[in-house]
Protein backbone atom coordinates (compact mmCIF):
# COMPACT_ATOMS: atom_id res chain seq x y z
CA UNK A 1 0.00 0.00 0.00
CA UNK A 2 1.33 3.42 -0.91
CA UNK A 3 0.72 6.26 1.51
CA UNK A 4 1.53 9.92 1.09
CA UNK A 5 3.17 10.97 4.35
CA UNK A 6 2.04 14.61 4.17
CA UNK A 7 -1.58 13.65 3.51
CA UNK A 8 -1.47 11.09 6.32
CA UNK A 9 -0.13 13.69 8.77
CA UNK A 10 -2.75 16.21 7.63
CA UNK A 11 -5.49 13.62 8.16
CA UNK A 12 -4.14 12.71 11.60
CA UNK A 13 -4.52 16.27 12.91
CA UNK A 14 -7.53 17.32 10.82
CA UNK A 15 -10.88 18.09 12.46
CA UNK A 16 -12.43 14.99 10.89
CA UNK A 17 -14.45 12.88 13.34
CA UNK A 18 -12.48 10.76 15.78
CA UNK A 19 -13.68 7.26 16.65
CA UNK A 20 -11.71 7.14 19.92
CA UNK A 21 -8.87 9.03 21.53
CA UNK A 22 -7.00 8.95 24.79
CA UNK A 23 -3.85 8.10 26.69
CA UNK A 24 -2.33 4.63 26.45
CA UNK A 25 1.09 3.27 27.29
CA UNK A 26 2.91 1.72 24.33
CA UNK A 27 5.71 -0.78 24.71
CA UNK A 28 8.69 0.07 22.52
CA UNK A 29 10.09 -2.27 19.90
CA UNK A 30 13.75 -1.70 20.84
CA UNK A 31 13.39 -0.19 24.32
CA UNK A 32 11.05 -2.65 26.03
CA UNK A 33 9.79 -0.02 28.47
CA UNK A 34 6.38 1.62 28.16
CA UNK A 35 6.01 5.15 26.80
CA UNK A 36 2.87 7.18 27.50
CA UNK A 37 1.35 8.29 24.17
CA UNK A 38 -1.80 10.08 23.01
CA UNK A 39 -3.71 7.76 20.65
CA UNK A 40 -6.26 8.82 18.04
CA UNK A 41 -8.37 6.27 16.14
CA UNK A 42 -9.83 7.46 12.82
CA UNK A 43 -11.41 4.67 10.82
CA UNK A 44 -8.84 1.91 10.49
CA UNK A 45 -5.88 4.20 11.27
CA UNK A 46 -4.50 4.36 14.81
CA UNK A 47 -2.25 7.40 15.19
CA UNK A 48 -0.07 7.97 18.23
CA UNK A 49 1.51 11.22 19.41
CA UNK A 50 4.03 12.12 22.10
CA UNK A 51 1.45 14.41 23.67
CA UNK A 52 -2.09 15.63 23.06
CA UNK A 53 -2.20 18.53 20.60
CA UNK A 54 1.02 17.65 18.74
CA UNK A 55 0.99 18.67 15.08
CA UNK A 56 2.53 15.43 13.84
CA UNK A 57 2.09 11.83 14.98
CA UNK A 58 5.04 9.72 16.11
CA UNK A 59 3.55 6.79 14.21
CA UNK A 60 0.50 5.18 12.69
CA UNK A 61 -0.78 1.60 12.81
CA UNK A 62 -3.02 0.43 9.95
CA UNK A 63 -5.55 -1.90 11.56
CA UNK A 64 -5.96 -4.48 8.79
CA UNK A 65 -5.12 -8.16 9.04
CA UNK A 66 -4.73 -8.03 12.81
CA UNK A 67 -6.43 -9.26 15.94
CA UNK A 68 -6.81 -7.54 19.30
CA UNK A 69 -5.90 -9.79 22.22
CA UNK A 70 -5.31 -9.57 25.95
CA UNK A 71 -1.64 -9.46 26.87
CA UNK A 72 -1.98 -11.56 30.00
CA UNK A 73 1.74 -11.88 30.58
CA UNK A 74 2.21 -8.11 30.71
CA UNK A 75 1.21 -5.37 33.17
CA UNK A 76 -2.37 -4.91 34.29
CA UNK A 77 -4.84 -3.61 31.71
CA UNK A 78 -2.58 -4.48 28.77
CA UNK A 79 -3.57 -5.78 25.37
CA UNK A 80 -1.88 -6.29 22.04
CA UNK A 81 -2.46 -5.70 18.37
CA UNK A 82 -1.21 -8.84 16.64
CA UNK A 83 -0.48 -8.91 12.91
CA UNK A 84 -0.42 -12.45 11.55
CA UNK A 85 2.18 -13.83 9.21
CA UNK A 86 5.97 -14.05 9.14
CA UNK A 87 7.89 -10.97 10.21
CA UNK A 88 4.84 -9.05 11.34
CA UNK A 89 5.10 -6.99 14.48
CA UNK A 90 2.80 -6.98 17.49
CA UNK A 91 2.08 -3.81 19.45
CA UNK A 92 1.59 -4.03 23.21
CA UNK A 93 -0.52 -1.28 24.76
CA UNK A 94 -1.67 -0.69 28.32
CA UNK A 95 -4.57 1.37 29.65
CA UNK A 96 -5.04 3.03 33.03
CA UNK A 97 -8.08 0.94 33.97
CA UNK A 98 -9.95 -2.22 33.03
CA UNK A 99 -12.88 -0.23 31.58
CA UNK A 100 -10.61 1.90 29.39
CA UNK A 101 -8.80 -1.23 28.20
CA UNK A 102 -12.10 -2.87 27.21
CA UNK A 103 -13.27 0.28 25.39
CA UNK A 104 -10.05 0.45 23.37
CA UNK A 105 -10.07 -3.26 22.58
CA UNK A 106 -13.65 -3.05 21.29
CA UNK A 107 -12.98 0.09 19.24
CA UNK A 108 -9.83 -1.38 17.66
CA UNK A 109 -11.47 -4.74 16.93
CA UNK A 110 -14.31 -2.95 15.10
CA UNK A 111 -12.06 -0.56 13.16
CA UNK A 112 -10.87 -2.69 10.26
CA UNK A 113 -12.35 -2.54 6.78
CA UNK A 114 -12.68 -6.33 6.84
CA UNK A 115 -14.82 -6.11 9.99
CA UNK A 116 -17.04 -3.47 8.38
CA UNK A 117 -17.53 -5.68 5.30
CA UNK A 118 -18.58 -8.57 7.56
CA UNK A 119 -21.03 -6.33 9.42
CA UNK A 120 -22.58 -5.07 6.17
CA UNK A 121 -22.92 -8.63 4.85
CA UNK A 122 -24.56 -9.75 8.11
CA UNK A 123 -26.97 -6.80 8.11
CA UNK A 124 -27.89 -7.51 4.47
CA UNK A 125 -28.57 -11.16 5.37
CA UNK A 126 -30.77 -10.09 8.30
CA UNK A 127 -32.68 -7.66 6.07
CA UNK A 128 -33.28 -10.36 3.45
CA UNK A 129 -34.57 -12.72 6.17
CA UNK A 130 -36.95 -10.04 7.43
CA UNK A 131 -38.17 -9.26 3.92
CA UNK A 132 -38.74 -12.97 3.24
CA UNK A 133 -40.82 -13.29 6.42
CA UNK A 134 -43.14 -10.32 5.77
CA UNK A 135 -46.48 -11.53 4.37
CA UNK A 136 -47.65 -9.50 1.37
CA UNK A 137 -51.12 -8.91 2.88
CA UNK A 138 -49.68 -7.14 5.95
CA UNK A 139 -47.54 -4.71 4.00
CA UNK A 140 -48.94 -1.25 4.96
CA UNK A 141 -47.87 0.22 1.62
CA UNK A 142 -50.09 -2.09 -0.44
CA UNK A 143 -53.85 -1.66 -0.24
CA UNK A 144 -55.20 -4.71 -2.08
CA UNK A 145 -58.84 -3.93 -1.20
CA UNK A 146 -58.78 -0.51 -2.86
CA UNK A 147 -56.69 -1.27 -5.94
CA UNK A 148 -58.80 -1.37 -9.07
CA UNK A 149 -57.66 -1.00 -12.63
CA UNK A 150 -56.92 2.65 -13.37
CA UNK A 151 -57.08 3.90 -9.77
CA UNK A 152 -53.97 5.44 -8.31
CA UNK A 153 -52.04 3.70 -5.53
CA UNK A 154 -52.92 4.70 -2.00
CA UNK A 155 -50.37 6.54 0.16
CA UNK A 156 -49.04 4.66 3.16
CA UNK A 157 -50.98 5.15 6.40
CA UNK A 158 -49.61 7.70 8.83
CA UNK A 159 -48.24 6.11 11.95
CA UNK A 160 -47.30 8.04 15.05
CA UNK A 161 -43.91 6.86 16.33
CA UNK A 162 -42.01 7.42 19.51
CA UNK A 163 -38.40 8.53 19.41
CA UNK A 164 -35.94 5.70 19.87
CA UNK A 165 -32.49 6.14 21.34
CA UNK A 166 -29.85 4.23 19.40
CA UNK A 167 -26.87 2.57 20.96
CA UNK A 168 -23.72 1.29 19.34
CA UNK A 169 -23.16 -2.44 19.03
Amino acid sequence: MKLNEKNLIAFAVSPTPVDKEGWLNKRGEVNKGFQRRWFVLKGNLLFYFEKKGDKEPVGVIILEGCTIELAEFEDHFSFKIVFHGPGNRSYILAADSHDVMEQWMKALACASHDYMKLMVADLQRQLEELEDNVPVTTNPFININNHQGGSSPQPPPRVRTQSVQQTCI
